[in-house]
Protein backbone atom coordinates (compact mmCIF):
# COMPACT_ATOMS: atom_id res chain seq x y z
CA UNK A 1 0.00 0.00 0.00
CA UNK A 2 1.91 3.10 -1.19
CA UNK A 3 2.06 5.75 1.56
CA UNK A 4 3.59 9.18 0.96
CA UNK A 5 4.83 11.68 3.52
CA UNK A 6 3.93 15.24 2.50
CA UNK A 7 6.06 18.06 3.90
CA UNK A 8 6.20 21.81 3.31
CA UNK A 9 9.43 23.70 3.97
CA UNK A 10 9.96 27.40 4.55
CA UNK A 11 13.49 28.47 5.53
CA UNK A 12 13.59 25.21 7.43
CA UNK A 13 16.12 24.21 10.07
CA UNK A 14 18.05 21.79 7.87
CA UNK A 15 19.40 19.70 10.75
CA UNK A 16 15.88 19.25 12.11
CA UNK A 17 14.59 18.34 8.66
CA UNK A 18 17.34 15.74 8.35
CA UNK A 19 16.21 14.24 11.69
CA UNK A 20 12.59 14.15 10.52
CA UNK A 21 13.46 12.44 7.25
CA UNK A 22 15.73 9.96 9.02
CA UNK A 23 12.68 8.80 10.99
CA UNK A 24 10.20 9.05 8.12
CA UNK A 25 12.07 7.62 5.13
CA UNK A 26 11.98 3.97 6.32
CA UNK A 27 8.21 4.28 6.71
CA UNK A 28 7.04 5.95 3.49
CA UNK A 29 7.99 7.80 0.32
CA UNK A 30 8.68 11.53 0.69
CA UNK A 31 7.47 14.56 -1.26
CA UNK A 32 8.60 17.96 0.01
CA UNK A 33 7.35 21.26 -1.41
CA UNK A 34 9.75 24.11 -0.65
CA UNK A 35 8.33 27.61 -0.13
CA UNK A 36 11.71 29.06 0.85
CA UNK A 37 12.77 32.37 -0.66
CA UNK A 38 16.46 32.04 0.17
CA UNK A 39 18.29 30.21 -2.63
CA UNK A 40 21.11 28.99 -0.41
CA UNK A 41 18.69 27.52 2.12
CA UNK A 42 16.64 25.94 -0.67
CA UNK A 43 19.78 24.27 -2.00
CA UNK A 44 20.46 22.80 1.45
CA UNK A 45 16.88 21.59 1.80
CA UNK A 46 16.95 20.03 -1.66
CA UNK A 47 20.21 18.22 -0.88
CA UNK A 48 18.78 16.73 2.32
CA UNK A 49 15.59 15.57 0.59
CA UNK A 50 17.46 13.96 -2.31
CA UNK A 51 19.93 12.30 0.05
CA UNK A 52 16.96 10.59 1.70
CA UNK A 53 15.56 9.50 -1.67
CA UNK A 54 12.64 11.93 -1.60
CA UNK A 55 11.04 14.12 -4.25
CA UNK A 56 11.82 17.84 -4.01
CA UNK A 57 9.42 20.46 -5.41
CA UNK A 58 10.55 24.08 -5.70
CA UNK A 59 7.56 26.40 -5.26
CA UNK A 60 9.65 29.37 -6.50
CA UNK A 61 8.87 31.55 -3.53
CA UNK A 62 6.42 31.41 -0.67
CA UNK A 63 3.10 30.32 -2.16
CA UNK A 64 1.57 29.51 1.23
CA UNK A 65 1.07 26.20 2.96
CA UNK A 66 -2.16 25.23 1.20
CA UNK A 67 -0.76 25.66 -2.31
CA UNK A 68 2.42 23.80 -1.36
CA UNK A 69 0.48 20.91 0.20
CA UNK A 70 -1.70 20.68 -2.89
CA UNK A 71 1.34 20.54 -5.18
CA UNK A 72 2.96 17.78 -3.13
CA UNK A 73 -0.30 15.84 -2.87
CA UNK A 74 -0.72 16.00 -6.65
CA UNK A 75 2.73 14.41 -7.10
CA UNK A 76 1.91 11.70 -4.56
CA UNK A 77 -1.38 10.84 -6.24
CA UNK A 78 0.22 10.73 -9.68
CA UNK A 79 2.66 8.21 -8.24
CA UNK A 80 -0.08 5.94 -6.92
CA UNK A 81 -0.42 7.04 -3.29
CA UNK A 82 -3.12 5.19 -1.37
CA UNK A 83 -2.76 7.52 1.61
CA UNK A 84 -0.73 10.60 2.53
CA UNK A 85 0.78 11.60 5.87
CA UNK A 86 0.95 15.37 6.26
CA UNK A 87 3.79 16.67 8.38
CA UNK A 88 5.16 20.11 9.25
CA UNK A 89 8.85 20.76 8.81
CA UNK A 90 9.23 21.22 12.58
CA UNK A 91 7.24 18.11 13.63
CA UNK A 92 9.31 15.06 14.52
CA UNK A 93 7.24 11.88 14.02
CA UNK A 94 7.37 8.72 16.09
CA UNK A 95 9.22 5.84 14.38
CA UNK A 96 5.95 3.87 14.11
CA UNK A 97 3.67 6.70 13.01
CA UNK A 98 2.77 5.34 9.57
CA UNK A 99 2.03 1.77 10.65
CA UNK A 100 0.00 2.88 13.68
CA UNK A 101 -2.08 5.44 11.76
CA UNK A 102 -2.64 3.01 8.90
CA UNK A 103 -3.78 0.28 11.31
CA UNK A 104 -6.14 2.77 12.97
CA UNK A 105 -7.64 3.74 9.60
CA UNK A 106 -8.22 0.09 8.77
CA UNK A 107 -9.69 -0.65 12.21
CA UNK A 108 -12.10 2.28 12.08
CA UNK A 109 -13.09 1.70 8.45
CA UNK A 110 -15.12 3.99 6.24
CA UNK A 111 -14.16 7.56 5.39
CA UNK A 112 -11.80 8.52 8.19
CA UNK A 113 -8.73 10.66 8.80
CA UNK A 114 -6.57 9.60 11.75
CA UNK A 115 -4.30 12.14 13.44
CA UNK A 116 -1.29 11.49 15.65
CA UNK A 117 -1.23 12.99 19.13
CA UNK A 118 0.67 16.32 19.05
CA UNK A 119 3.09 16.75 21.94
CA UNK A 120 5.40 19.57 22.94
CA UNK A 121 9.04 18.96 23.74
CA UNK A 122 8.07 18.11 27.32
CA UNK A 123 5.64 15.39 26.22
CA UNK A 124 2.49 17.40 26.97
CA UNK A 125 -0.52 17.24 24.64
CA UNK A 126 -0.84 20.53 22.74
CA UNK A 127 -3.66 19.95 20.27
CA UNK A 128 -7.28 21.04 20.62
CA UNK A 129 -8.27 17.51 21.71
CA UNK A 130 -7.17 15.63 24.82
CA UNK A 131 -7.24 11.84 24.67
CA UNK A 132 -7.70 11.36 28.44
CA UNK A 133 -6.30 7.85 28.09
CA UNK A 134 -8.68 6.83 25.31
CA UNK A 135 -7.36 5.02 22.26
CA UNK A 136 -9.32 7.30 19.92
CA UNK A 137 -10.95 10.69 20.40
CA UNK A 138 -13.14 12.58 17.90
CA UNK A 139 -11.45 15.70 16.58
CA UNK A 140 -13.52 18.65 15.35
CA UNK A 141 -10.60 20.96 14.54
CA UNK A 142 -8.01 19.09 12.52
CA UNK A 143 -4.31 19.91 12.77
CA UNK A 144 -2.84 18.72 9.49
CA UNK A 145 0.60 17.81 10.81
CA UNK A 146 0.56 14.14 11.78
CA UNK A 147 -2.67 13.33 9.93
CA UNK A 148 -2.98 10.31 7.63
CA UNK A 149 -5.48 10.98 4.84
CA UNK A 150 -6.60 8.08 2.62
CA UNK A 151 -6.77 8.80 -1.09
CA UNK A 152 -10.51 8.20 -1.24
CA UNK A 153 -10.96 10.99 1.31
CA UNK A 154 -8.66 13.34 -0.61
CA UNK A 155 -10.63 12.63 -3.77
CA UNK A 156 -13.94 13.24 -1.98
CA UNK A 157 -13.03 16.44 -0.14
CA UNK A 158 -10.70 18.07 -2.65
CA UNK A 159 -7.75 20.39 -2.26
CA UNK A 160 -6.66 22.58 0.63
CA UNK A 161 -7.68 26.23 0.29
CA UNK A 162 -4.53 27.98 -0.86
CA UNK A 163 -6.23 31.39 -0.68
CA UNK A 164 -5.96 31.32 3.13
CA UNK A 165 -2.17 31.13 2.72
CA UNK A 166 -1.37 29.77 6.20
CA UNK A 167 -3.59 30.01 9.28
CA UNK A 168 -6.80 28.00 9.26
CA UNK A 169 -5.97 25.97 6.14
CA UNK A 170 -6.16 22.66 8.01
CA UNK A 171 -9.23 23.62 10.05
CA UNK A 172 -11.11 24.62 6.90
CA UNK A 173 -10.24 21.37 5.12
CA UNK A 174 -11.24 19.30 8.14
CA UNK A 175 -14.59 21.04 8.46
CA UNK A 176 -15.28 20.53 4.76
CA UNK A 177 -14.38 16.88 5.19
CA UNK A 178 -16.75 16.45 8.12
CA UNK A 179 -19.53 18.18 6.17
CA UNK A 180 -19.09 15.39 3.60
CA UNK A 181 -19.38 12.65 6.21
CA UNK A 182 -15.68 12.08 6.93
CA UNK A 183 -14.73 11.25 10.52
CA UNK A 184 -11.60 12.86 11.96
CA UNK A 185 -10.09 11.00 14.88
CA UNK A 186 -7.08 11.54 17.14
CA UNK A 187 -5.15 8.54 18.43
CA UNK A 188 -2.84 8.47 21.44
CA UNK A 189 -1.01 5.39 20.13
CA UNK A 190 1.51 7.43 18.14
CA UNK A 191 2.67 11.03 18.22
CA UNK A 192 4.51 13.94 16.70
CA UNK A 193 6.68 16.32 18.69
CA UNK A 194 5.68 19.75 17.49
CA UNK A 195 6.98 23.28 17.95
CA UNK A 196 4.42 26.11 18.13
CA UNK A 197 5.03 29.84 18.27
CA UNK A 198 8.29 31.68 18.79
CA UNK A 199 8.13 32.33 22.51
CA UNK A 200 5.74 32.85 25.39
CA UNK A 201 4.16 35.77 27.20
CA UNK A 202 2.47 35.08 30.52
CA UNK A 203 2.61 31.38 29.64
CA UNK A 204 0.84 31.89 26.30
CA UNK A 205 2.49 30.81 23.02
CA UNK A 206 3.34 33.88 20.97
CA UNK A 207 3.63 33.81 17.16
CA UNK A 208 5.64 36.18 15.01
CA UNK A 209 3.94 39.60 14.51
CA UNK A 210 2.89 38.97 10.91
CA UNK A 211 0.95 35.87 11.91
CA UNK A 212 -1.57 38.13 13.64
CA UNK A 213 -2.52 39.41 10.19
CA UNK A 214 -3.35 35.92 8.92
CA UNK A 215 -4.95 34.83 12.18
CA UNK A 216 -7.37 37.76 12.36
CA UNK A 217 -8.09 37.88 8.63
CA UNK A 218 -8.62 34.15 8.23
CA UNK A 219 -10.69 33.68 11.38
CA UNK A 220 -13.07 36.37 10.13
CA UNK A 221 -13.14 34.86 6.63
CA UNK A 222 -13.81 31.37 8.02
CA UNK A 223 -16.63 32.65 10.20
CA UNK A 224 -18.56 33.38 7.00
CA UNK A 225 -18.27 29.86 5.57
CA UNK A 226 -21.24 27.51 5.90
CA UNK A 227 -19.21 24.48 7.03
CA UNK A 228 -17.52 26.35 9.91
CA UNK A 229 -18.88 25.07 13.27
CA UNK A 230 -21.04 27.54 15.17
CA UNK A 231 -19.34 26.78 18.49
CA UNK A 232 -15.99 27.69 16.95
CA UNK A 233 -17.42 30.93 15.57
CA UNK A 234 -18.82 31.92 18.96
CA UNK A 235 -15.54 31.06 20.70
CA UNK A 236 -13.58 33.18 18.23
CA UNK A 237 -15.99 36.09 18.62
CA UNK A 238 -14.97 36.12 22.29
CA UNK A 239 -11.26 35.38 21.79
CA UNK A 240 -10.41 37.91 19.09
CA UNK A 241 -11.01 41.07 21.18
CA UNK A 242 -9.42 39.45 24.24
CA UNK A 243 -6.30 38.68 22.20
CA UNK A 244 -6.09 42.31 21.11
CA UNK A 245 -6.01 43.36 24.76
CA UNK A 246 -3.33 40.76 25.55
CA UNK A 247 -1.25 41.92 22.58
CA UNK A 248 -1.49 45.53 23.73
CA UNK A 249 -0.49 44.66 27.30
CA UNK A 250 1.88 41.70 27.12
CA UNK A 251 3.34 41.02 23.68
CA UNK A 252 6.11 43.26 22.40
CA UNK A 253 6.61 44.57 19.78
CA UNK A 254 3.07 45.72 20.53
CA UNK A 255 2.74 48.31 17.76
CA UNK A 256 3.80 45.88 15.02
CA UNK A 257 1.50 43.15 16.33
CA UNK A 258 -1.50 45.46 16.58
CA UNK A 259 -0.80 46.93 13.14
CA UNK A 260 -0.83 43.47 11.58
CA UNK A 261 -3.94 42.40 13.50
CA UNK A 262 -5.92 45.46 12.40
CA UNK A 263 -4.67 45.06 8.82
CA UNK A 264 -6.03 41.51 8.92
CA UNK A 265 -9.40 42.73 10.16
CA UNK A 266 -9.49 45.38 7.42
CA UNK A 267 -8.65 42.86 4.69
CA UNK A 268 -11.21 40.36 5.97
CA UNK A 269 -13.87 43.04 5.56
CA UNK A 270 -12.57 43.72 2.04
CA UNK A 271 -12.48 40.02 1.17
CA UNK A 272 -8.72 40.02 0.54
CA UNK A 273 -7.15 36.55 0.39
CA UNK A 274 -3.75 35.08 -0.42
CA UNK A 275 -0.44 36.42 0.77
CA UNK A 276 -0.44 39.61 2.83
CA UNK A 277 -0.25 42.61 0.48
CA UNK A 278 3.26 44.05 0.11
CA UNK A 279 2.15 47.37 1.60
CA UNK A 280 2.37 45.65 5.00
CA UNK A 281 6.04 45.51 6.15
CA UNK A 282 7.40 42.03 6.80
CA UNK A 283 10.53 39.91 6.58
CA UNK A 284 11.55 36.35 5.80
CA UNK A 285 11.76 35.55 9.50
CA UNK A 286 8.16 36.48 10.23
CA UNK A 287 6.40 34.52 7.52
CA UNK A 288 6.80 31.04 9.00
Amino acid sequence: MPIFGILVAYHTDVARLDSILTVLTPQCAIVLADNSEDHARSAEIRAVVLRHGGTYLAMNGNQGIGAAQNAALDVARRNGADACLLLDDDSVPAPDIVSVLLAACQALGGCVVVCANALDCGGREIGNVRTHGRRFAPCRDMMSSGSLIPRLVLDEVGSFDGSLFIDGVDFDWGWRAQARGVSIVLTRETSITHRLGEGTAAGVRVPSPVRHYYQYRNVLLLMKRPHTPWRWRMAQAFKLPVKLVLIALLMPPRAARLRHAFAGIRDAVRGVTGRMPPSEPTSHATLH
